[in-house]
C-alpha cells in the first residue's frame, strides 16, 4: 500500500510549514522585545511616580520639606539622573542628606534608558509641609536607550500643588504629549 498517509510530507509542504513557522516566530519575538522594552520604561516612570507621591505624602505627614533627587558622593543632590533616586526629609532645606536626616526610600535607576528632569539643570524636586511643590516646577521624562523608540518615552508632570500626573498621548500618534500638545522628546 502506497497511500498518501504513509508517505509523510513532501519537500514543498515542509518548506511551506517552515516558512509559516519562521514568520510566526519572528513576529512573536519582535512583539515580545517591544513588550519588554515598554515594560522597562513603564516600570521606571511608575517607580518615579511612586517616589513623588511618597515624598508629597511624607511632607504633609511630617510637616517638613521632603526632597527627591539623585545624591552625589558627598550626599548632596546631584544632576546625574541616571543614578538611583533618593527620597529624604530635608528639614534644613540643604538639599543634602545630613546625619540627622533619614532616607525614606531609594529608587533604583532604570537598567535600560534614563530619567531626565526638565529643565535639564534641575538637581532636585521638593515638597513643602502643605504638599506643595517648592521651587520651580518641572517634569521627569523616561528616555529609552534607542532614540528612535519615541513610543516608549514617558513623562511625569508636577503642578504647583505638588500633584504629579502622567503625560498622555493626546493626538493618537503613540507618543506622549506636553501640555501644549507637542510631542515629548528626549533631545
Amino acid at each position: 500500500m502506497n497511500s498518501y498517509a504513509e508517505r509523510g510530507l513532501t519537500l514543498i509542504e515542509l518548506c511551506i510549514a517552515l516558512t509559516i513557522l519562521s514568520i510566526i516566530t519572528f513576529t512573536a519575538t519582535s512583539y515580545s522585545l517591544n513588550l519588554i522594552k515598554s515594560g522597562r520604561g513603564q516600570h521606571a516612570i511608575q517607580s518615579a511616580y511612586q517616589a513623588f507621591k511618597l515624598a508629597r505624602s511624607e511632607a504633609i505627614t511630617s510637616g517638613t520639606i521632603v526632597t527627591v533627587c539623585p545624591l552625589d558622593l558627598s550626599n548632596r543632590c546631584g544632576n546625574s539622573w541616571d543614578q538611583d533616586l533618593f527620597v529624604f526629609r530635608d528639614a534644613d532645606n540643604s538639599r543634602s542628606l545630613t546625619n540627622d536626616e533619614t532616607i525614606i526610600r531609594r529608587i533604583q535607576a532604570p537598567s535600560v534608558g534614563a530619567l531626565m528632569p526638565a529643565p535639564r539643570s534641575r538637581r532636585y524636586f521638593q515638597f513643602g509641609p502643605l504638599g506643595e511643590a517648592k521651587g520651580t516646577l518641572g517634569n521627569v521624562t523616561y528616555c529609552p536607550k534607542n532614540p528612535n523608540d519615541k513610543h516608549l518615552i514617558r513623562q511625569l508632570i508636577m503642578n504647583f500643588a505638588g500633584r504629579v500626573r502622567f503625560a498622555q498621548d493626546t493626538d493618537g500618534d503613540n507618543v506622549v504629549n506636553k501640555s501644549d500638545g507637542t510631542p515629548v522628546s528626549c533631545d
